[in-house]
């Protein structure tokens, strides 16, 4: 796999940011781990810290558990939902 895609791989899944739009202006944040280890579940808990003291903003949490198909999936659904919402 090319650098330049693993780096996608990684992080677009944690910069992927979608709005509905209803008054106020409302965020969700679709993020896709690749897998589940101590790492990355500290990461999930410090993005959740960060998110209270904006209560227009929600995570969402998905796992791939190793399988770069899966998170693709993943990503798609984020995407998606994002083109409902807006």
């Amino acid at each position: 796999m090319k650098l330049t895609t693993r780096f996608l791989l990684l992080f677009l899944p944690a910069m992927l940011l979608f709005g509905c739009k209803s008054g106020e202006r409302k965020y969700i944040i679709g993020v896709s781990q690749c897998s589940e280890d101590i790492w990355r579940d500290k990461l999930n808990e410090e993005l959740v810290m960060g998110t209270y003291q904006h209560d227009n903003v929600t995570l969402e949490f998905a796992s791939a558990n190793d399988d770069d198909r899966l998170q693709t999936r993943q990503i798609d659904q984020f995407v998606d939902k994002a083109s409902i919402c807006s």
